[in-house]
């Protein structure tokens, strides 16, 4: 009975979070200079990855630029084992591009990971950094190296309501990104819809009852 009891408490509290949309930015697909299809050197759109009400995506080619916002560019292979990527920055070893995840109507982000490449098929240097937009570093690999052959991949589990910022450089130019992936959702700590409400009063309740029914039983 006590353990049914605890059941009951955490299907309800599961009740705070709504359905997640899940979300992967391949840079597959008619992207580029307005839904174009892309070619080696083309201009990422600055609207691909935005779900109305959702996500805003937005692409910085340097954030070291002095205030420019140019979109990243997109490429489609020999960055180590991966297709169609995104890259950006000025020249070999300058540039530091940065991807921004921007929450809507009082959503969360929340950052699962990505793959870094490094071309052509040549180990380069980098670090990434993740920023929460507003605030401080969540994340900091300080220098890392890209293997030429086989992509690297970074899992993280951050989240955020004001938004995200993935960076890496100042290798830019020659380490691409893709896959990048991640979930929208409701911020666990708002407040329930009164529907939410309603349900989290019936389980509390019926959590209640059972063990009232199980202090009986042992009176």
């Amino acid at each position: 009975m006590k353990t049914l009891g605890f059941a009951t408490i955490a299907a309800t509290a599961a009740l705070f979070a709504s359905a997640a949309q899940a979300n992967v930015l391949t840079f597959d697909g008619n992207i580029c200079n307005g839904g174009s299809v892309c070619g080696d050197g083309a201009e990422i759109d600055d609207t691909y990855g935005d779900v109305a009400n959702v996500i805003d995506v937005q692409y910085n080619d340097d954030r070291n630029d002095g205030g420019g916002n140019s979109t990243l560019q997109w490429w489609a292979a020999s960055y180590s084992d991966l297709s169609n990527v995104a890259w950006g920055g000025d020249n070999d070893n300058v540039g530091s591009p940065s991807i921004f995840l921007v929450p809507l109507s009082g959503l969360a982000v929340t950052l699962n990971g990505f793959d870094l490449g490094a071309w052509p098929n040549t180990s380069r240097t980098t670090q990434v950094t993740i920023r929460e937009i507003g605030g401080g570093t969540l994340y900091s690999s300080g220098t890392i190296q890209i293997d030429g052959q086989v992509h690297s991949h970074f899992s993280f589990n951050l989240t955020s309501t004001s938004g995200l910022e993935i960076n890496w450089g100042p290798n830019g130019y020659n380490v691409g990104i893709d896959n990048v992936d991640f979930t929208v959702g409701q911020f666990n700590g708002g407040i329930p819809e009164p529907s939410t409400w309603a349900m989290m009063i019936l389980g509390f309740g019926a959590a209640g009852s059972i063990l009232r029914r199980r202090t009986l039983v042992h009176a």
